[in-house]
């Protein structure tokens, strides 16, 4: 679950009477997700190619700490 924003504008306000107006929408993740959820997809591809690796092996070939590594497969098995 991550907070998100919707923006609608409406030109109803300026719209001439009886005149069609136009309406947009848009959402915006408000927030970036954190390290460990960002790269669930990219761990769990690296465990495939490299079953039973370390922290230490997969982080490198990841590019992020094997700390993030560790939060990645303790949300994994959570979900």
């Amino acid at each position: 679950m991550r907070p998100r924003g919707e923006l609608t504008v409406s030109t109803a306000a300026w719209a001439p009477p009886g005149g069609g107006s136009t309406e947009e929408s848009v959402t915006l993740d408000l927030f970036d997700p954190p390290a460990h959820i960002a790269s669930l997809a990219a761990c769990a591809a690296a465990e495939r190619t490299h079953p039973g690796a370390g922290l230490r092996t997969l982080a490198p070939h990841l590019g992020i700490g094997y700390m993030t590594v560790k939060r990645t497969r303790k949300y994994a098995l959570r979900m």
